[in-house]
């Protein structure tokens, strides 16, 4: 491996483009909290800080620079809290723009205001604010070289001359660093939001189907009622004769007909709220959506079916809200499931199998 292949696997996020666009909304909600977090905390450390200031300096130049990083923190702090259901990239302004007023603050208190002494309160802010967030890191690198360049051209417009080289010097020395380290951190935890994610896919989705799994229907049973306005629809299909198919055609046929099921079903309910619990047995549970298009979809699904040489049983259940039970709710939809699936067998056409 060259050394341009070496910077740019360095400068990479560690995972394929494809496995980046799925956790998009992972680093989302991840910057977003830190977003909450930061400025929050600055916030309560800055407001003794413009105090001080305001009483040893007055309300000049320096006083309104602290209580514009005021603002911004509690613009932050709101904006971050209103962005639960914000894109991607309104996460990513929002967090370049927060970094930039901050670092932005740190280059005028550094060079402007204070000429004559060391660029601390810079160095600090280039150090500490990129490891807060979470981007592409070659995003990281660039935006930091870019601070670095501005704080350079300020310090040669405004520093004394005893400490414009140490300055200078330092920004460089010290941006190097916050790039090798915010570039480490970044990777770490993107491949640490992506192995999460990929434990809660194989967690929680059923890996024949690609339906959602038992694991996490059970762990969404007790979640559905809050997640409807008026009422719950539950639908459940069992495959008839899978094990006659198993035993006679392979198992390879039988899981044919369980991923045609499970396309079928997935097509008519949607994905979000359809499940595999078993074998042959799956289930959608549909917040307010009405019965005729429920049992609508039901009778697609028959159709399809036995346009695909192979037969099914399914149930509908339907609460309102104010009376929903699950356990009731289920119960009543594998009841008129079960009576569909008896009244198949009886049928002199239909060879009785296993269930």
């Amino acid at each position: 491996m060259g050394v341009l292949d070496r910077v740019k696997d360095f400068f990479g996020t560690g995972i394929s483009e494809e496995d980046y666009g799925k956790l998009k909304g992972r680093l989302y909600e991840e910057n977003r909290k830190n977003l909450i977090f930061l400025s929050g905390i600055l916030f309560i450390l800055l407001i003794p800080g413009t105090i001080f200031i305001y009483f040893y300096y007055g309300a000049g130049a320096r006083f309104w620079i602290y209580v514009s990083i005021l603002f911004c923190q509690v613009l932050s702090h709101v904006l971050a809290k209103a962005g639960r259901k914000k894109k991607p990239a309104d996460s990513n302004f929002q967090i370049y723009l927060f970094s930039s007023i901050l670092i932005g603050c740190s280059i005028l208190l550094s060079t402007v205001m204070n000429s004559e002494m060391m660029a601390v309160k810079y160095i600090a802010f280039i150090l500490a604010l990129p490891m807060f967030f979470t981007d592409r890191p070659v995003r990281i690198g660039v935006y930091i070289g870019g601070c670095t360049a501005v704080f350079i051209l300020c310090a040669a417009a405004f520093d004394a001359r005893n400490v414009l080289v140490p300055d200078i010097s330092q920004a460089l020395f010290f941006g190097m660093i916050s790039v090798i380290t915010s570039t480490y951190l970044t990777r770490v935890k993107i491949q640490r939001l992506y192995f999460e994610w990929k434990w809660k896919v194989l967690s929680e989705t059923d890996l024949m189907t690609g339906l959602n799994s038992r694991n996490r229907y059970e762990q969404d049973f007790n979640r559905f009622p809050k997640r409807c306005r008026e009422t719950l629809c539950c639908v459940f299909l069992d495959v008839n004769g899978l094990h006659e198919v198993d035993v006679n055609l392979g198992y390879d046929a039988g899981d044919r007909m369980l991923k045609t099921t499970a396309l079928l079903f997935r097509a008519e309910f949607g994905e979000e709220y359809t499940y595999r619990i078993g074998g042959d047995e799956f289930v959608a549970i549909l917040p307010d959506t009405g019965e005729d298009r429920v049992r609508q979809g039901v009778s697609r699904i028959y159709n399809e079916t036995k346009g695909s040489g192979f037969s099914v049983s399914m149930g509908v259940a339907r609460m309102e809200k104010d009376q929903i039970d699950m356990n009731q709710l289920t119960k009543a939809a594998a009841a008129e499931m079960s009576e569909v699936k008896r009244r198949h067998y009886r049928n002199g056409k239909n060879d009785r199998r296993s269930r």
